[in-house]
């Protein structure tokens, strides 16, 4: 039986989809059997969960290079080498900054803090260069900046195997207005010239068609919980320093939260299609989307620790929806 998870465009709600991909793969949800994918494909955000879950899973075959090993953790394992740990311990600064030349590249935010992260995450600590690196085939889902054109890369296309990982999970996580459009690299790849905005400005919020190429005989779809406006989306930029975080008069953060809140909306009503798209599929489609208490804004990336908590005691409650 082939397997697919589809890891949707998730902002800075990437806690939700590790929690839910954790207890599926230990078999702790209502399902009561383990659910171990075949192929993966991520966007935006959820491009970070995929690249994670294959070194989770090398890690769990025994495949890791020494110092290379990663495990999910949870709470009251929170070491360098578990996911818990490193979404437990992230703050918005590690994410975006603001600068004059983001947003003379047509960006409010600045994202090259999450450019060093991932060079430090992927690069040297999991040893994930190129999409090739990757042990599982995973999808990564842009859209071209210049067409609107959904853009899918497969690890294992012989034309994508030396693409720079960093380069792309960039790309697919290049939020509209919010970050720059960024490149992928034509030098590494046929016809990618240009600049790409996020996957989830595309058909792929959820990336069902990559999935669905795949033959899969089941998919799991797994998404995060939608938000409104009843929370604030406007990102924190204290640790930018006062002069830089009022160069614009602060109504640079008005933009970045209507901007991150119409984004959400169009992604539901995208996901909503995409998961109507599934159900004619004719494999066996789940979908995993948390239902949670909490209140957490689109770009705040300090309550890792609540979301994945919260997300996980619901996952062991409530079973994958079966279309």
């Amino acid at each position: 039986m082939k397997i697919g998870f589809a890891f949707a465009g998730a902002a800075a709600f990437i806690p939700q989809e590790a929690a839910i991909a954790k207890a599926l793969l230990e078999g702790l949800t209502p399902l009561g059997r383990i659910v171990r994918p075949d192929v993966i494909a991520g966007t935006s955000s959820g491009a970070l969960n995929a690249v994670v879950l294959n070194a989770i899973l090398r890690t769990l075959d025994g495949n890791a290079p020494p110092g290379a090993e990663f495990r999910w953790g949870g709470p009251g394992d929170e070491g360098a080498d578990t996911y818990y740990g490193l979404l437990s311990s992230l703050k918005n600064k590690d994410i975006f900054t603001y600068s004059l030349a983001a947003f003379a590249q047509g960006g409010v935010l600045d994202n090259s803090p999450l450019r060093r992260l991932l060079e430090h995450v992927a690069e040297k600590r999991l040893g994930f260069s190129t999409l090739g690196d990757l042990p599982i085939p995973t999808w990564f889902c842009a859209v071209d900046r210049a067409t609107g054109e959904p853009v899918r890369l497969l690890s294992r296309d012989p034309q994508n195997k030396n693409l720079s990982l960093v380069d792309v999970l960039m790309a697919s996580t290049a939020i509209p207005i919010v970050f720059p459009p960024q490149p992928i690299g034509a030098k590494h790849g046929k016809g990618l010239e240009g600049l790409y905005f996020d996957g989830g400005t595309g058909p792929d919020s959820i990336p069902v068609e990559p999935l669905e190429a795949e033959n899969c005989d089941e998919i799991f779809l797994i998404d995060r919980m939608g938000t409104t406006a009843a929370t604030s989306h406007k990102p924190d930029l204290s640790h930018a320093g006062a002069e830089s975080a009022s160069a614009m008069g602060g109504f640079h953060l008005d933009i970045v939260e209507n901007t991150a809140l119409g984004l959400e909306y169009l992604y539901r009503t995208i996901n909503t299609h995409q998961i109507e798209r599934a159900a004619r599929l004719p494999a066996q489609v789940w979908v995993c989307e948390p239902v949670l208490k909490g209140s957490y804004g689109v770009l705040d990336f300090s309550k890792g620790k609540q979301q994945w908590d919260e997300t996980w005691a619901w996952a062991l409650k409530n079973a994958p929806r079966h279309l």
